[in-house]
């Protein structure tokens, strides 16, 4: 007994120290390729340098100040947290409602999934500048054509409806993928929680609020976080589109 308590012991021993060495490798390269840039970042933030000088001098908090009081900032930020929170209404609410759709068992889902997952395969790059000339070409002329006058002018023209334009295009581009993402958690759910739910009389809508987020709501969480800070950081589509 005695010997195989001491084995247990080596063993975990072993196993400590091999996930230990195991561990060093990434914990390097995330030290060297994030951890040290974002420190470095912050430090050159309390410093005037232009990224070209060889000289730099600390300013301490001066650099945050004058981008608190720019307005050209202040205006940044704001239509980058408008655009932030309606788009990520937007995936979890269009992104539930075509999960729910494609989980049905119909003939050809499976061919339609494959197929509603094409626009995913597609850069942001390639899809802003597709949507760049169908809203500064085809959409105009299309409202030449047709004598519609609100079609005539592109949306991203106007600084009124910008944002839809560019909500419309990381829609249209980022769906796909989160839709699966929440298909996959739909389907975790068992079929007799749903078939009991449903034969004791529990109607779809609440079914929908009582058991499917329930079960699903560390995922959508997941999926809300990755959303949010994936489209504040995103400046390539709307750099491309406008």
């Amino acid at each position: 007994m005695k010997k195989t308590t001491q084995h247990q012991t080596c063993l975990k021993k072993d196993y400590k120290r091999t996930t230990m060495l195991m561990s060093i490798p990434g914990a390097a390269l995330y030290t060297f390729f994030f951890t040290f840039p974002v420190c470095l970042g912050v430090y050159y933030s309390f410093t005037d340098w232009n990224k070209i000088a060889r000289t730099r001098n600390f300013v301490g908090f001066e650099n945050y100040i004058n981008a608190l009081t720019d307005k050209r900032f202040l205006k940044a930020f704001l239509f980058n947290f408008r655009y932030t929170i309606l788009f990520v209404l937007g995936i979890l609410i269009l992104a539930t409602i075509i999960a729910l759709l494609l989980n049905q068992r119909v003939k050809g889902s499976t061919t339609f999934r494959a197929l509603y997952f094409l626009p995913a395969l597609f850069s942001s790059v390639t899809v802003s500048m597709i949507f760049n000339q169908i809203f500064f070409r085809v959409i105009p002329a299309l409202g030449n054509a047709v004598g519609i006058s609100w079609l005539q002018k592109s949306l991203l023209s106007s600084k009124d409806t910008a944002i839809f334009g560019i909500l419309f295009v990381a829609l249209w581009g980022a769906l796909p993928m989160q839709s699966i993402l929440i298909l996959a958690g739909l389907q975790t759910i068992p079929d007799e929680l749903l078939e009991s739910a449903r034969l004791d009389g529990c109607s779809e809508p609440g079914i929908f609020f009582k058991i499917v987020i329930p079960c699903i709501k560390s995922g959508f969480v997941t999926l809300a976080t990755l959303v949010f800070l994936w489209s504040w950081n995103n400046y390539v589509l709307p750099l491309i589109l406008i």
